[in-house]
């Protein structure tokens, strides 16, 4: 699984890191096939966090996105619709 992690106005911490893997690795195996997966957090203003994720699988293309008041539960929120569209 390649997960490109994209930030903007933050910086990830290696904790949100390794539950975003974590949760994406469910997707992966869910899927049964390597995934290109890019995650990007964003600070969309005051108190006001962001997180859209897309990918490609079986020749068709995911996207989720949430904002939130917390960077992690929108991070965590996001990767969790993202593995609800599939």
């Amino acid at each position: 699984m390649n997960i490109e992690l994209v930030t903007r106005d933050l910086e990830a911490t290696d904790m949100l890191r390794e539950r975003i893997e974590a949760k994406l690795g469910k997707l992966q195996s869910r899927l049964d096939e390597k995934l290109h997966i890019r995650v990007r957090l964003s600070n969309e203003g005051t108190d006001t966090y962001g997180c859209a994720i897309q990918f490609n699988a079986a020749r068709h293309d995911f996207s989720a996105s949430t904002e939130g008041p917390d960077l992690v539960r929108a991070a965590l929120v996001g990767v969790a619709v993202g593995l609800v569209t599939v």
